[in-house]
């Protein structure tokens, strides 16, 4: 019978092994990745749509942007995340709204020193 501190002392060693932090996230890119596979890939750019509204709000609240998406539709955006996915499979392995930054990241850098816009709350 496993003890609780034989327990943790194999979950810190398979984090300390792990090349990718393991953190909490509600699936990984490769369901994410598996998901867009699909004929019916509209919970792939659904769910990719609202990753990436997350991340403008928070980073327009920071005052940067880390990526400047062209003027593009939802599948287009998924469509660039599922191909960065596809052609970095190691990425996979890390949480599917990290694996998203990286692809946009990378696919969609902003010219330098352009600053995010003010957020506006509508609380004024």
């Amino acid at each position: 019978m496993m003890t609780p501190g034989l327990a943790l002392a194999g979950l810190v060693m398979a984090q300390a092994a792990s090349p990718v932090p393991l953190i909490p996230s509600f699936f990984t890119a490769q369901a994410l990745f598996d998901i867009c596979s699909r004929p019916n890939a509209g919970q792939c750019s659904m769910y990719i749509t609202g990753t990436v509204d997350g991340m403008f709000l928070l980073e327009a609240a920071r005052g940067r942007e880390s990526f400047c998406l062209p003027q593009m539709t939802n599948r287009e955006a998924a469509d660039a995340v599922v191909e960065y996915l596809d052609g970095n499979p190691e990425v996979r392995r890390k949480a599917a709204s990290a694996a998203i930054y990286e692809a946009l990241t990378e696919s969609f850098p902003c010219p330098e020193s352009e600053p995010a816009a003010p957020v506006e709350t509508g609380s004024e």
